[in-house]
């Protein structure tokens, strides 16, 4: 998808959502006959070679693309090949060769080819590399312009048409009679175009997290209209007590954020407080989105504006912070506000790439060889056509904001084939993921698909957003799609799966009194009551961050620091006066296991009363404060307070984006 932020949190939170176009048109490829495979110096366990194939395939501009290929072989035969396609678009897809595409091709390493290859103007496929463009303008249009007017009269020539083409000329070099493609967001796309290009070499098509083959509107109504399910969904069973009705609450905290920007302090993690400012209403969209690829993120989410509506700030700016962290730079569909940092981060996900695409296909106001001048007057007019309620709870601007039309404004003008629908039944063995709250590509898109594809199996995923093989922790996408590949009949095996959602995160206290007191009456089991929170958050925050080398670092919510590592059974955190209640700082080390914490805090709240030293023995508690000895017995309610989440914090690697 594509959407627009400013200012320093919302450029890197902009850098991990993607793109859903619409239908395009196709030429019949042709490859310059067989590659030559040798190792992979990257990839050991993959072979690389090259695939010329020519820029225009009309002729008309001359020039080729060497197509960046990789390749497993099975020790079976190979009259089948394995494509993976990822997402953007722009995404390198060789540079998942030894994560993603490795783990989803197991089922089938043992009797087909597995191959993935570099999208022309990706990766090492003469990637499109417009950094220097965007650092050397004095504004987002500046630079999509210059990166534009960069390529010449090439930016015509990296549409899905061309990448369709591209796959059957990889088939044809590998010597294969016919493809399986998996596909992930826009590579879904993709691949859904090849198929209805060339059904007979097609055998068969696993589609998770599906863009639809009559794209998304210029304004994104799927993605606006799936919010208030998700939220409510996400708070459903007494979830966010603070936060009943939370699609009315970010209604309202967006309508505040389009009046004037709103911001709080960000502890940093060495401890610094600086004062931060998230901007309009957009940076809520792009932090809501972040929780697409992590569900500890939106869990987050309807906390965080329980408290901005009441004038706290400071957990929506960390939420913001922290996700643009975690996100910045691994997905390029989201990179539409924030600039590439590096050549290394465009290599991986191409902006150029991106921008060349969806200005050449994506459903606009305008024809893709106007002139860039009269565009905005164009927009404007279908903006005063749109109805304000299709993208509650966010105001209108917002969704002209984040719009493909705002970001290719000042595209350059290019002449290409304009896209025609092909929505006509397809006929082929599919298998169509969808996550349950994945806002990127909602699940209306995949019902769309499903009932265009005969025979197709669909499969919802609970609790999971975008990208469902990748992000499922209960394991039943992979079920499903293990079974696809291997001719057993998929049903479906997440009917009965539980919802890995992690537990939503509360709104964070701004006084004493707000808390209930644990483990003993009055102000000591207020305090202990905050110390626990205060720990809870420590490892729920965590949890946001993607570990280096097996370690975080953050600062607390309002001051402090929380270090954590990844130990044997269990995470170990350690609190450094963290402050998540005004004016308790709490310090300690604890190990979360799963039976419970291990460790001691010490409290301090700048008097006798509200000071002492809590220990944690599993689900038991126990220690002194302001002098009073606090006890709480092990019970499963205890226990269940002293764990941030049904998923683990830390320990395993990250997921991997697509």
């Amino acid at each position: 998808m594509r959407y627009f932020c400013s200012m320093r949190i919302r450029a890197r939170l902009l850098a991990g959502l993607t793109l859903a176009l619409t239908a395009v048109a196709f030429s019949t490829p042709a490859a310059f006959g067989a590659v030559a495979f040798s190792r992979c110096p990257t990839h050991p366990d993959f072979e690389c070679g090259v695939v010329t194939v020519p820029l225009d395939r009309s002729g008309a501009i001359p020039g080729t693309v060497g197509l960046h290929v990789e390749r497993q072989l099975g020790t079976g035969a190979r009259s089948t090949v394995w494509i993976g396609l990822a997402g953007g678009p722009g995404q390198s897809s060789a540079a998942l060769a030894e994560t993603a595409w490795k783990d989803l091709a197991t089922p089938v390493a043992g009797a087909d080819q597995v191959v993935v290859f570099d999208q022309r103007g990706t990766g090492q496929s003469g990637v499109i590399d417009c950094t220097k463009a965007f650092a050397s303008a004095h504004s987002d249009a500046g630079g999509t312009a210059a990166c534009g007017r960069s390529l010449g009269d090439a930016r015509a020539f990296y549409t899905t048409a061309d990448s369709v083409a591209d796959i059957e000329a990889v088939r044809v070099a590998v010597g294969a009679d016919r493809v399986m493609l998996v596909g992930v967001s826009y590579g879904t796309y993709v691949a859904e175009r090849y198929a209805r290009a060339f059904p007979g070499r097609v055998a068969g098509l696993v589609l998770d997290s599906t863009v639809p083959l009559t794209g998304e509107t210029q304004f994104n109504q799927p993605t606006y209209g799936a919010i208030s399910r998700i939220l409510t969904q996400l708070c459903s069973g007494g979830a966010c007590p603070a936060s009943p009705n939370p699609a009315a609450d970010l209604s309202l905290v967006a309508r505040r954020m389009e009046h004037s920007p709103q911001g709080g302090l960000f502890i940093t993690r060495s401890g610094r407080r600086v004062s931060e400012r998230i901007g309009d209403a957009s940076t809520l969209f792009s932090v809501l989105l972040a929780g697409d690829f992590s569900p500890q993120a939106r869990a987050f989410f309807p906390g965080a504006i329980a408290a901005a509506k009441r004038g706290d700030w400071a957990p929506l700016v960390r939420l913001a912070e922290l996700s643009s962290q975690s996100a910045g730079g691994s997905t390029v569909g989201v990179g539409l506000g924030g600039l590439p940092r590096s050549t290394a981060d465009e290599q991986a996900e191409s902006q150029g790439l991106y921008l060349a695409t969806i200005c050449a296909e994506a459903p606009l106001s305008w024809t893709p060889s106007s002139a860039p001048a009269s565009r905005e007057a164009l927009l404007r007019s279908t903006v005063l056509g749109l109805h304000a309620a299709a993208f509650a709870p966010f105001p209108l601007t917002t969704a002209v904001e984040t719009s493909t039309g705002a970001r290719c404004l000042s595209w350059p003008a290019t002449p290409v084939v304009a896209p025609v629908p092909d929505t006509a039944p397809l006929t082929v063995p599919a298998l169509v993921l969808s996550g349950s709250t994945d806002l990127r590509t909602p699940q209306s898109g995949a019902v769309a698909e499903h009932d265009q594809i005969a025979g197709s199996t669909l499969v919802r995923v609970p609790g999971v957003g975008h990208f469902t093989l990748g992000n499922d922790t209960s394991g039943c996408a992979m079920t499903a799609y293990t079974r696809f590949l291997t001719g057993v009949t998929p049903g479906d095996p997440c009917a009965v799966a539980k919802d890995p959602t992690p537990l939503t995160r509360p709104r964070p206290p701004l006084r004493l009194s707000e808390l209930k007191p644990l483990a003993a009456n009055g102000t000591a089991g207020r305090i202990v009551r905050a110390a626990t929170q205060t720990l809870r958050d420590a490892f729920a925050s965590a949890a946001l961050i993607t570990p280096v080398r097996g370690a975080v670092r953050i600062g607390g919510l309002r001051g402090g620091r929380v270090s954590g590592v990844a130990v044997r059974n269990g995470v170990q955190m350690t609190l450094t006066d963290a402050v998540y209640l005004p004016g308790l700082r709490v310090s300690g080390v604890v190990t979360l296991t799963a039976d419970g914490g291990h460790g001691t805090l010490s409290v301090a709240g700048g008097s006798k009363a509200t000071t002492g030293m809590i220990r944690l023995a599993g689900p038991r508690l126990s220690g002194t404060v302001g002098g009073r000895p606090v006890r709480l017995r092990a019970t499963a309610s205890a226990s269940r307070l002293l764990r941030s989440h049904r998923a683990p914090v830390l320990g395993a690697p990250p997921s991997v984006r697509l």
